[in-house]
C-alpha cells in the first residue's frame, strides 16, 4: 500500500502497521474510541467538518478524563447555517484548530482501538474524503455502529416502541428506549459520550455477561 501512495505521516503509518483485532476477540476486552463528527452538510465532497469529539472506552469504562473536543477552523467563508445547526458562532470556530491537526490527534488516539459511532456513514465519508485528498490508502480501521446494531437486533428488544417511532433510529430516540438521559444534540462531544453509553447499554441488553466475539458486532454494523 505504501508503494503506491504518498508517504504516510507517522501517526497514519502506525495504524497501518498495528495488527487488527481478531474476529473472535471478546468485545468487552477491545478498546474503542467513540467518535462524533458534526458537519455543515452530508456531502463530504462539498461540505466540511465543523467540530469533532471522541471518548475512549476501555474495559467497559467510558474514560471521560480522556475525552476530547475540537472546533475546526473553516477553510473558506463562514457558514451562517452552523449557528442554527451546531450553536457555533463563526468567531468561535475561528478559534478552533485546523482539520489536519484534529485528524492527527484522532488517529494518534485510534491506534489499537475500534471506532464506534452512531450512524457511522457520516464519520466514515468525511474521514475517507480527508485521506483521499492527502493521497493516503484506505487505512484498516474497524468500525462499530450503534444505529446498525440496534436495527439488527430490534426484533429482540424488550421495550415497546410506539408505531410512530418504530423507524426512528436517531441517537436521542434510541437512548430514550433504554431510559438513558437526554443530552444536547448536535454537539460532537456530547454525542460521542451518548453513543458510548448507548453501546454499553446495548451490550448489557443483548448479551448480559456472555462472551461476544467482535465479528458478531462488526457484521451487525454493516
Amino acid at each position: 500500500m505504501r508503494e503506491h501512495h504518498l508517504p504516510l505521516p507517522a501517526f497514519a503509518q502506525a495504524i497501518l502497521e498495528t495488527p487488527l483485532p481478531q474476529a473472535d476477540f471478546d468485545v468487552r476486552q477491545q478498546p474503542l474510541l467513540s467518535l462524533d463528527i458534526e458537519t455543515s452538510g452530508l456531502d463530504a465532497e462539498h461540505d466540511h467538518i465543523v467540530s469533532i469529539g471522541w471518548v475512549p472506552i476501555v474495559n467497559q469504562v467510558i474514560r471521560l478524563a480522556e475525552a476530547r473536543y475540537f472546533l475546526i477552523t473553516p477553510s473558506g467563508q463562514d457558514d451562517p447555517q452552523q449557528v442554527v445547526l451546531h450553536h457555533i458562532m463563526p468567531q468561535m470556530q475561528r478559534q478552533g484548530i485546523p482539520l489536519a491537526q484534529a485528524i492527527e490527534l484522532l488517529f494518534t488516539q485510534l491506534k489499537g482501538k475500534v471506532l464506534l459511532a452512531h450512524g457511522s456513514v457520516v464519520e466514515w465519508q468525511f474521514i475517507h474524503h480527508f485521506m483521499q485528498q492527502h493521497g493516503w490508502p484506505d487505512l484498516p480501521i474497524v468500525w462499530l455502529d450503534t444505529l446498525k446494531i440496534e436495527q439488527a437486533y430490534a426484533q429482540y428488544a424488550p421495550y415497546n416502541m410506539p408505531h410512530s417511532n418504530a423507524n426512528d433510529w436517531r441517537l436521542s430516540t434510541v437512548r430514550k428506549r433504554y431510559h438513558l438521559p437526554a443530552y444536547q444534540a448536535h454537539h460532537a462531544l456530547s454525542d460521542a459520550i451518548a453513543t458510548a453509553e448507548l453501546y454499553l447499554a446495548q451490550q448489557n441488553r443483548l448479551f448480559a455477561k456472555a462472551y461476544v466475539p467482535l465479528e458478531l458486532l462488526m457484521k451487525a454494523s454493516v
